[in-house]
């Protein structure tokens, strides 16, 4: 299966200050396979150390030698390492020293391209007790399979590449409409995950195989829970939120209804670790809507998606409600619509109020030739031209643009000074290009 990310890795290697990469994410988004793919692309010799079944190399890597560590990896992988190799250092999260080590090999060794990654490596890093070599490393953010990519690992490849190049105004093609419906419904229920979507490609017509596939990461990720924290009993309160979470899915999280015997402190806990390990996405709660919109998000008051549709169906154990599926689909693309270097991040608008309630499902950022303009994004499961709240934010705001996602087809029109653009669902993923020609 073909990642988008491998484009980005292109850049990173051929840049003339090229940093040590960490890819981050969470456990089976395919961060191993992904390296082994770039490698073999380019034909790297790749000189692979999983540290988590290596943990004795604890002193090595303290030693901070980057000769001498090369030395040692290259005997225990049985290769020289020549002027054509890539260093991965797998399941890094084991050694955290050697996070520090990646400093010299930035400064004694930067012909080298190395790569690591690791699981829970997002609860690993906040803890850690090294120093950690900033401006001398370089993050990349890797989540699921998107609906582009996915669309190609089954074969249908036209679809993706006829939706990649659309363009505003274009004429519209009604069977492609169908197809790409027919592929969304498909996606909604395999989701991204790299090991479900493996197992369908294998035997399409026999569902309990990604279906088995979806519960194995999901038991994967509640087996993890007694690594998450060295010191305290978590374990059953992050199951109950596990278990509680997916029923919230675009809700205003309440900690009282996700752990009603727990203390709020401890709830609060439990679910900024399932933030942290990129099981669930936050969408922050941002008033003013003004640029940027991390400087005005609430720690407080947010919104909780998964990070993968198929495994959120898997969970809930049945159909999915369209308008949860819809919001669902959006936000995990959304929260990856940036460049790689840059984490996912998800923000809303939400007004409370005894007559006025009004609520934003995604705000964007957006650059143009005037700025950083705010874009408001609405979800709707069905043809539906009902968006009070829209219309709301789009009078009290005065947006350039805005963005409605639904079931039918492009279209352009001015709400006053707004360009409202409707986009069908599953053209999340291709927001950006698109709304580039708008306005």
């Amino acid at each position: 299966m073909l990642r988008n990310a491998l484009k980005q890795l292109d850049i990173w290697l051929s840049s003339p200050r090229r940093r040590p990469l960490i890819i981050r994410g969470a456990r089976q988004v395919g961060k191993s396979t992904l390296v082994r793919m770039f490698a073999e692309e380019h034909d790297l010799d790749l000189l692979e150390v999983n540290l988590e079944q290596h943990a004795y190399l604890q002193p090595l890597f303290a030693s901070l030698d980057s000769g001498k560590i090369l030395d040692e990896l290259s005997i225990l992988a049985g290769k020289p390492c020549g002027p054509n190799t890539l260093l991965f250092l797998d399941e890094i999260q084991t050694i955290p020293v050697a996070l520090a080590a990646l400093r010299y090999f930035f400064e004694q060794r930067p012909e080298l391209p190395v790569i690591c990654a690791g699981s829970l490596l997002e609860l690993v890093l906040p803890t850690i007790d090294v120093s950690m070599p900033v401006g001398r490393i370089e993050y990349f953010h890797l989540g699921p399979l998107t609906f582009s990519e996915f669309a190609a690992a089954v074969g249908d490849d036209l679809v993706h590449q006829k939706l990649a190049s659309y363009r505003l105004g274009a004429e519209w093609s009604d069977a492609l409409h169908r197809r790409a419906i027919k592929l969304y419904d498909l996606f909604v229920k395999v989701g991204g995950m790299p090991e479900a979507v493996a197992t369908y490609i294998q035997a399409p017509e026999h569902a309990m195989g990604w279906r088995q596939a979806q519960q194995r990461i999901i038991d994967t990720y509640g087996a993890d829970f007694a690594k998450y924290r060295s010191r305290g009993q978590w374990v059953p309160v992050l199951q109950q939120v596990y278990r509680r979470l997916p029923s919230t899915i675009g809700h205003k999280v309440k900690y009282s209804e996700l752990a009603p015997d727990t203390r709020i402190e401890k709830t609060r806990q439990a679910v900024q670790m399932l933030i942290d390990a990129r099981i669930v996405l936050r969408a922050s709660h941002t008033a003013p809507p003004a640029p940027p919109l991390a400087a005005n998000a609430s720690h407080k008051v947010y919104k909780l998606y998964w990070n993968d549709i198929g495994l959120l169906g898997r969970i809930v154990g049945g159909p999915m409600d369209a308008a949860i599926s819809a919001e669902q689909f959006v936000a995990q693309h959304l929260a990856y619509v940036s460049a790689p270097y840059e984490e996912p991040a998800l923000f809303y608008w939400l007004r409370e109020g005894r007559a006025d309630n009004a609520e934003i499902d995604f705000l964007l950022q957006r650059a143009d030739e005037t700025g950083i303009q705010i874009v408001p994004v609405e979800v709707k499961s069905g043809s539906s031209k009902r968006m009070r709240s829209l219309q709301l934010y789009c009078e009290t705001y005065q947006p350039t643009l805005a963005i409605r996602f639904y079931d039918g087809p492009p279209v352009r029109e001015m709400w006053g000074a707004t360009e409202l653009v409707s986009l069908p669902i599953y053209m999340a993923p291709y927001c950006n290009q698109l709304t580039n020609s708008a306005v």
